[in-house]
């Protein structure tokens, strides 16, 4: 295990101590919870790859663009 040192701005210190003062509690214990809930939650790229895939899957079978409005019929506009 590392030691580290943080620098931590007033309130937020503050609040670390009043979580720390519960029974059985160290602001040790505290940022080792924290750093591990880091650790398990996604990254960005995940999130990004988690949600192309729910969308990919959200498409019903047999789409197709194509079956859908012509291009021409696209851009046209109302005289």
């Amino acid at each position: 295990m590392k030691n580290v040192m943080v620098t931590l701005d007033d309130e937020p210190y503050r609040n670390v101590c009043v979580k720390a003062d519960e029974p059985g509690r160290s602001i040790s214990e505290l940022v080792q919870h924290d750093q591990s809930e880091l650790g398990r939650t996604e990254t960005e790229f995940q999130r990004s790859e988690r949600l192309e895939r729910d969308a990919r899957t959200s498409i019903p079978p047999g789409f197709r663009a194509a079956d859908n409005l012509p291009r021409g019929q696209l851009y046209e506009r109302a005289a």
